[in-house]
């Protein structure tokens, strides 16, 4: 009965974080509200910013739009892996991927998106050299290639996890014969003496008896 009620509040904590997923979903505007100020800014300012700055503009835009994709594969692989499962229909017009992605798959999406993020903030960094010191050049270059080891290695392990484990067949071993014990050959081998013994009197008492 205790374990029972035990296993009711433990496998019903998961519900506690829809909370967290519907407070990420509502973080999106934010994110929308900062894409429509930086294209407000480069659309106000485009005959003044140049190549450089509309392409940093573009990068923004393109930033904000990778992390708005990261918030939604962790709240639906989220949800869909912690807390319920989600009936798919043929006429939902849902993603395809949503309810297929396991755990496995939804570290490596988000180590993709990570990677993504630092390689556009690296560029952004690259494109403004001339306002940046070695030192915070050096740190995103760091950044950018701890996050791309960490994935490769992530991605090493999880197929090193899934890879199919093959086993040999060893042959059937050939029966092997039990050896008695060594009184039990005496004994065998005395009543087979007395046996022949045995026939041997016989034989001789029919021939006295001819």
């Amino acid at each position: 009965m205790i374990r029972q009620a035990i296993e009711r509040i433990i496998f019903g904590s998961r519900w506690l974080l829809v909370p967290l997923y519907v407070t990420l979903a509502l973080s999106l505007f934010e994110l929308l509200v900062q894409a429509a100020v930086k294209l407000q800014s480069a659309t106000v300012n485009f005959w003044s910013l140049g190549d450089e700055g509309v392409l940093l503009s573009v990068l923004a835009v393109v930033d904000l739009t990778l992390t708005a994709s990261l918030v939604i594969i962790v709240i639906i692989s989220g949800y869909t892996n912690f807390v319920t499962t989600v009936e798919m229909r043929l006429d939902d017009r849902r993603p395809g991927w949503v309810g297929t992605v396991d755990f496995g798959q939804l570290k490596l999406a988000l180590m993709a998106s990570i990677v993504a993020i630092s390689a556009i903030k690296l560029l952004e960094g690259f494109m403004e050299i001339s306002n940046l010191s070695d030192r915070e050049l050096y740190g995103l270059v760091g950044i950018h290639l701890t996050f791309v080891v960490s994935a490769a290695l992530l991605a090493l392990a999880d197929r090193i996890g899934h890879r199919p484990r093959t086993y040999v067949e060893r042959p059937a071993r050939a029966p092997v014969a039990r050896v008695g014990r060594p009184e039990d050959a005496r004994r065998k081998l005395a009543v087979q003496r007395a046996e022949l013994d045995a026939g041997k009197s016989l034989t001789l008492s029919t021939d006295f008896a001819d």
